[in-house]
C-alpha cells in the first residue's frame, strides 16, 4: 500500500497533516534568526556575539526539549505533550515579536527551542508509529517540509525588513492553528510488545546514538565547511551557492526518498545512502568536481536522518518515544561537536583537508550502520 493510499484513513490524514503543519513551522522558525539578526543588533544595541545567544539558547532549549519529550510522551500522551510544545513555540515567538528588552527577547527564544524539541521528537515518533511499515516514508516527507519551512522563513524576514518582529507575530498565530489541529489528534495504540531490557538490546541503541552522532556531524559540518573549502576557487558568492545547494538537495532527496524507502527496507536505505554519501563526498577532493560532490551528498545523504529514525522505532517500538529522543539529543550534539573538531583541524594544516574529513565521517557512518544490521538490527 503507497503512502498516498495510508493517507485515505481520516486518522493518518489528519496526523500527517498536523506533522506537515509542525514541521514547517518549527523549520521555518529555527531559520529566521540568522536573516533577523542585522535588524535584532540595531534595535537592542547589540554586538555580534550578544545577538547570537538567540541561536545558542534555542539549541540548549531544543536539545532539553527533545530529552523531556521523549520521557513525557509516554506519561502524559503524545497531544498533552505536543500541545504543551505547541505553547512554547507561541509564547516564545510572540515574546521575541514584542519584546521591549533583550532578555525577553532571549528567553523568547529559549522557549522556541523548548518547543521545537518536544515538536521534533513527538511528531518524528507518532508519525513513524502511526504509518507503521510505511514510517520511513512518511518521515522522510516529514522531514522535507522542514526543509521548506526553513527557506520560506528567511524569505518572510526578507520581505518583511527591518521589521523583524512581523514573522515571529505569524509563527505565533501559526502554533495557535497547530493547537487546534493537535486538539484533534488520536492517541497512538500501545505497542503490544514489552520492551526487552536486557543488555544485549542495548547495544542497537549505542549503535544508533554514535550514527545519528556521526551523521548530523557530517551534515552540518559539510553545511559549515563546503564554502571555506571552496571560498579560494569559486569565490566567496560561488562558494556559498555551492553550500545552498546541499542544503536544497538535502531537501529534494527527502522528497525521492518517500516512494524508495517503501520499495526497500529502512537499514538498506540507510547503509546505500551512506555509501553513496560517501562517494560523493570523495568527489570533492577534486576542485572541478566539487559542486557537484557536494550537490549529490546532499541528495544522497538526505534519507539518513528519517529512514534511521523509522529503523530504530522497528527495532524497539515498544520504547520508541525514549530511544528516539536519546539518538535526536545524540544528534544535536553531533552537530555542535563534530564542526567545531573540523575547524581545529583546518587550523592545523589547511582547508584542504576538508574534504577527507567530512568523507570520512560519512564512512563511519556507513560502518556504524552496518555493524547495528549485523547484531539486532
Amino acid at each position: 500500500m503507497s503512502l498516498r493510499a495510508a493517507a485515505t484513513d481520516p486518522v493518518k490524514r489528519h496526523l500527517l497533516l498536523t506533522g506537515f503543519m509542525s514541521f514547517i513551522l518549527i523549520g521555518a522558525q529555527q531559520a529566521m534568526y540568522g536573516p533577523a539578526f542585522p535588524a535584532l543588533r540595531e534595535s537592542f544595541g547589540l554586538g555580534a556575539g550578544q545577538v547570537g545567544l538567540m541561536v545558542s539558547a534555542h539549541f540548549a532549549g531544543a536539545i532539553i526539549g527533545i530529552i523531556g519529550g521523549g520521557l513525557a510522551m509516554p506519561r502524559f500522551g503524545f497531544r498533552r505533550s505536543l500541545a504543551l510544545s505547541a505553547v512554547l513555540l507561541l509564547l516564545g515567538a510572540l515574546a521575541v515579536a514584542i519584546a521591549p528588552l533583550w532578555s525577553l527577547a532571549l528567553s523568547g527564544a529559549l522557549a522556541i527551542g523548548l518547543g521545537f524539541g518536544g515538536i521534533s521528537i513527538g511528531m518524528n515518533v507518532l508519525v513513524g508509529l502511526g504509518f507503521g511499515a510505511r514510517g520511513a516514508a512518511a518521515l522522510n516527507l516529514l522531514n522535507a517540509l522542514y526543509g521548506l519551512g526553513a527557506v520560506l522563513g528567511p524569505l518572510l524576514i526578507a520581505l518583511t525588513l527591518p521589521n523583524y518582529r512581523l514573522p515571529f507575530l505569524l509563527s505565533a498565530v501559526a502554533a495557535a492553528l497547530l493547537l487546534v489541529l493537535l486538539a484533534k489528534l488520536a492517541e497512538p495504540e500501545a505497542p503490544s510488545t514489552s520492551p526487552d531490557t536486557s543488555v544485549s538490546a542495548l547495544w542497537p541503541l549505542l549503535g544508533f546514538v554514535l550514527l545519528y552522532f556521526l551523521y548530523v556531524g557530517s551534515e552540518v559540518g559539510t553545511g559549515t565547511w563546503s564554502t571555506t573549502h571552496l571560498a579560494n576557487s569559486l569565490g566567496p558568492a560561488g562558494a556559498a551557492s555551492v553550500t545552498a545547494l546541499f542544503w536544497g538537495a538535502l531537501t529534494v532527496g527527502r522528497l525521492l526518498a518517500v516512494p524508495i524507502s517503501i520499495r526497500f527496507s529502512a537499514p538498506r536505505v540507510v547503509i546505500i545512502a551512506a555509501m553513496l554519501g560517501s562517494a560523493a563526498l570523495a568527489l570533492t577532493h577534486a576542485t572541478p568536481l566539487a559542486p557537484l560532490g557536494y550537490g549529490l551528498a546532499g541528495l544522497f545523504l538526505a534519507p539518513i536522518f528519517p529512514t534511521g529514525l523509522a529503523w530504530l522505532q522497528q527495532v524497539y517500538r515498544a520504547k520508541a518515544a525514549q530511544v528516539s529522543s536519546i539518538a535526536i539529543a545524540s544528534a544535536n550534539f553531533g552537530g555542535v561537536v563534530i564542526p567545531p573538531l573540523i575547524g581545529l583541524a583546518i587550523e592545523a594544516t589547511s582547508t584542504a583537508i576538508i574534504p577527507s574529513l567530512l568523507t570520512l565521517s560519512t564512512l563511519a557512518c556507513l560502518g556504524v550502520a552496518l555493524i547495528i544490521r549485523r547484531g539486532r538490527g
